[in-house]
């Protein structure tokens, strides 16, 4: 007789063997093509360099304790937290920290991903374990299909912090049970604890689904009161505020960095009250088979065993009634808009969220297989017809023809070999039952490694094309820059930032932390969470590139708002458009090096102030322009004030529109063009998706696409889909600059812009008189009103950056997180800065303490009395300090109440 922990031990043996050869196939395109598990997209930009800056955080606590809780990284942009930054990739990632001792990053990065899908599978056999009865041939087939779903592959690959919540929500549903059993109530603070240092995100979904789960279980117990349910539910509370306030030394000061961000306010669901309609004509595709679509992160590559294991389910509703409901309800916040981004928190309409659904198929499956003698004919028919709806749905939803795509036709091949053996069952004959769950065993590992090696292999969606080659993300970063970065020597004592031109790179290559890779200031930074101060100024610059993830990003080759930051060296590919005051000092291939003599100084005083009201109906360029003539400030009245001057002037032009065109014609053709910068501004940007009827028109009037067939072509107007909108301004045929307008239907950059402004830099006569916008997409975008400046490029400007160059900060010394040296004023003045204002900073002069306030639309500054002083800024991780404190002395509370309860019990005993 095999005992519990024989079985147990079998049990675990077994996953890890079927594990290991379920992934070997998976990632078997990856081995083959010498690729690494870094994609060139976000893994490469954020989760890689989150890994090396978290090492080098550490690095930095070990070698300078007393910097503990000094997080600022002058490298990241313009400068960040770190530790906030970083909180929603790795600093609260478990899995990371065991493999930080590999030189490597690129083995810390595999072995982080690997580890995190192996116990994401025996947690979910612990969670069922604990609750079910449940065999261990049915808990090895539901690990198999919870692992590795198309959500798990694809986040393996490209966001392997997705992982981690695959870990945490059986456990967290556990310690649920445990503490509805009085088992172990201290298993739920842990639990909550580590649900939330792991990375707020994920901790408002998982929280959700737990509460959810929580309320379900205490209100279907029908053997308690009303009374008696209201007092277990009170109960969990007091040990859920433990789990937060242990968790207070992360989640304290990442909510301060997320409500202060540029995420804190995004339109809710997008606008969007149905998703497209190719989003459910593809909703089955996606949900059983290896289809490349991933709308709104759904990605679907769910294992086939689910659509009989659901029919089973919901034709036992009454016995299953908790379990169906709970799944009905899951699959209506799936189809619908505001319920998922309710769920999402209140934002965006991702269905990222429907990892949470995973655990309820996995009950269904192991409910069928463990009860697959029970099955009757009537069952199996409905079997069949949903089967076979279903699979119509696949074929018209997705590829149309079974031979063109092996994507449908393999996992619903699958999918009937699956019916079949569930049909041959229904005559109840114990001896197949065995044989039957082995061979639905096979099926289910068969279609996980099929949906994943097809996902990955370039036969398929081809994955890896889109990862780096194996060894090659360090090379990568170090040769960002073509090299000329090694030209540069960075002092400290003489701060100044890098940026690189628009063009210089296009796509993903475009969004890259190169800052902290290469330990130099950068101007671009490409995170989740950006302080909001920053995204504040360049809002306020109307910069045409500002996304959430990216405020700043190339500065539209501005040379006054490059400037006014400290940019003193550009990078740019041959040809680019240099803004003014750029000298090339060096090249290297295509790649060149300028530099500037015009960059502000980091910190520096300006004897005149201009409140934000007064210049509320400036544009971005005048606001730009008004940076080197006074410091803004957000409230209060001129100081020392003289007559702030701008020499925009706005140009008279006629628009007339033309298909998809706008042509531009000025009435004056003798412009003088001589020493003048041009920009354009575009008012009353209004887009809509295509009409049906236009997009029926264009199918059935366009020739075919490569490897498009006749079907395809027609089913366009259906399988339609909103993408995003370029306008670009042209002359001739090159495109002097462009903005990309999200569509509603992307989920991480979508943020309506009516208006912007774009720099045209320098044109000659002849590119006035051809000057077009052209408008690409597949939806209906129309403009209202195009304004055309012109600014003189003079003189003046430089001298008065001159000036400001004289009133910088005397013997600046800077460390990681603090700034210090003399000014000395003749007359009560602003201190200024290009440091992003952050409520950590603090100010001493002389010693004694100032006020910061937030200058300039974003950065720190302060009124400083006329005199020399020595000035002294220093910043602490807001809120950290305070979390620390909390959760060591919650920590120490919980310690010695347990040793004060081992003691008294002891105690007791001897008595």
């Amino acid at each position: 007789m095999i005992n519990k922990k024989e079985s147990t031990l079998k049990l675990v043996m077994g996953y890890s063997i079927l594990f290991a050869i379920v992934l070997y196939i998976i990632y078997l395109p990856f081995l083959d093509s010498g690729k690494t598990f870094v994609s060139n997209l976000d893994a490469l930009s954020q989760h890689y360099v989150s890994i090396a800056q978290l090492k080098e955080m550490i690095k930095n606590v070990i070698h300078q304790p007393q910097e503990f809780g000094h997080f600022w990284d002058w490298t990241l942009g313009l400068g960040a937290d770190s530790f906030q930054s970083f909180s929603y990739y790795s600093v609260g990632d478990i899995f990371v920290y065991p493999f930080l001792f590999f030189k490597n990053i690129e083995n810390t990065y595999v072995a982080m991903m690997l580890s995190k899908l192996f116990f994401a599978g025996l947690a979910l056999i612990a969670y069922l374990k604990n609750k079910y009865n449940y065999s261990n041939k049915a808990l090895l087939l539901v690990s198999m299909f919870y692992v590795f779903t198309g959500y798990a592959v694809h986040s393996s690959i490209s966001h392997p912090m997705f992982l981690t919540p695959l870990v945490i929500y059986p456990l967290l549903l556990m310690s649920i049970d445990y503490f509805l059993e009085g088992k172990n109530k201290a298993f739920f603070t842990v639990m909550v604890t580590w649900t939330l240092i792991n990375n707020f995100y994920f901790a408002f979904l998982l929280g959700l689904g737990a509460i959810f789960y929580f309320v379900v279980q205490v209100l279907t117990q029908k053997e308690k009161n009303w009374k008696e349910k209201g007092i277990q539910i009170a109960s969990i509370i007091p040990f859920g505020l433990l789990g937060i306030l242990l968790s207070s030394v992360i989640l304290l000061p990442t909510l301060d960095y997320f409500f202060n961000s540029t995420r804190s306010s995004v339109p809710f669901a997008n606008g969007l009250l149905v998703y497209p309609f190719n989003y459910y004509l593809d909703f089955i595709p996606r949900f059983i088979t290896a289809t490349s679509s991933n709308s709104f992160e759904y990605y679907g590559g769910y294992g086939v065993v689910v659509v009989p294991a659901l029919v089973i389910s919901f034709s036992r509703f009454k016995k299953y009634k908790k379990l169906n409901l709970s799944i009905a309800v899951g699959f209506i916040c799936w189809l619908t808009p505001m319920l998922a981004a309710a769920i999402n928190g209140m934002a965006t309409p991702s269905v990222r969220w429907v990892f949470l659904m995973t655990i309820p198929f996995t009950i269904v499956i192991a409910n069928m297989i463990d009860s697959i003698k029970l099955v009757n004919r009537r069952e199996v028919q409905t079997i069949f017809i949903v089967g076979a709806v279903l699979t119509v749905m696949a074929f018209v939803g997705d590829t149309y023809s079974f031979y063109e795509q092996k994507a449908v036709g393999i996992p619903l091949v699958l999918m009937w070999i699956t019916i079949g053996v569930i049909a041959f069952n229904v005559d109840n004959k114990d001896k197949k039952i065995k044989g039957s769950v082995i061979v639905l065993l096979s099926l289910t590992c068969i279609n996980a490694a099929y949906l994943g090696n097809y996902y990955n292999s370039e036969e398929g969606n081809n994955a890896i094309s889109w990862h780096m080659n194996r060894h090659s993300v360090d090379p990568y970063y170090k040769n960002y820059l073509g090299g000329l970065n090694q030209s540069v020597a960075f002092d400290k004592s003489d701060f100044y930032r890098s940026n690189f031109t628009k063009g210089m790179y296009d796509g993903h290559r475009s969004r890259a932390n190169i800052g902290p890779m290469i330990d130099k200031p950068m101007v671009n930074s490409y995170v989740s969470l950006q302080n909001g101060s920053v995204g504040d100024f360049s809002l306020a610059m109307d910069n045409v590139e500002f996304q959430m993830a990216e405020p700043l990003k190339h500065l539209d080759n501005r040379y006054m708002m490059s400037d006014f930051l400290g940019v003193r060296y550009l990078y740019a590919q041959q040809g680019a458009l240099i803004p003014n005051g750029f000298e090339k000092i060096e090249s290297k291939g295509n790649k060149g090096l300028y530099e500037t003599k015009n960059a502000f100084p980091l910190v520096y005083s300006m004897e005149q102030s201009i409140p934000q009201d007064k210049v509320k109906k400036m544009n971005g360029i005048e606001r730009e322009e008004l940076l080197s003539q006074a410091v803004v400030v957000e409230k209060g009245s001129n100081r020392n004030s003289n007559q702030v001057t701008s020499t925009l002037k706005n140009e008279s032009v006629k628009v007339s529109k033309k298909q998809n065109n706008y042509e531009l014609l000025f009435n004056s053709k003798s412009q003088d063009v001589q020493d003048k910068e041009f920009f354009i501004e575009i008012n009353g940007i209004e887009i809509s998706p295509k009409p049906f009827s236009e997009r029926r028109f264009e199918s059935k009037h366009r020739p075919l696409y490569e490897g498009e067939n006749k079907i395809e072509r027609k089913m366009s107007a259906i399988d339609y889909e909103q993408l995003g909108t370029t306008f670009n301004v042209k002359t001739d045929k090159k495109v002097l600059n462009s903005f990309y307008q999200f569509s509603p239907n992307n989920i991480s950059s979508y943020r309506p812009t009516p208006n912007t402004i774009m720099s045209l830099g320098k044109l000659s006569q002849n590119d006035l008189q051809k000057l077009k916008i052209e408008i690409n997409g597949n939806s209906i975008a129309t403009i209202k009103d195009v304004k055309i400046y012109s600014r003189v490029i003079s003189s003046e400007y430089s001298n008065r950056v001159e000036m400001i160059q004289k009133n910088k900060l005397k013997d600046m010394k800077i460390k990681s997180s603090s700034v210090t040296g003399e000014m000395t004023l003749e007359r009560s003045s602003m201190l200024a800065t290009s440091i992003p204002y952050s409520k950590g900073w603090k100010l001493k002069v002389d010693g004694k303490s100032y006020d910061i306030q937030k200058v300039n639309y974003g950065f720190i500054g302060a009124k400083l009395p006329e005199g020399t002083h020595k000035i002294e800024l220093y910043y602490q991780t807001p809120l950290f300090k305070l979390g620390l404190m909390v959760s060591i002395g919650v920590l120490l509370i919980l310690v010695g109440y347990v040793f004060f309860v081992i003691l008294w019990k002891k105690r007791k005993q001897s008595k």
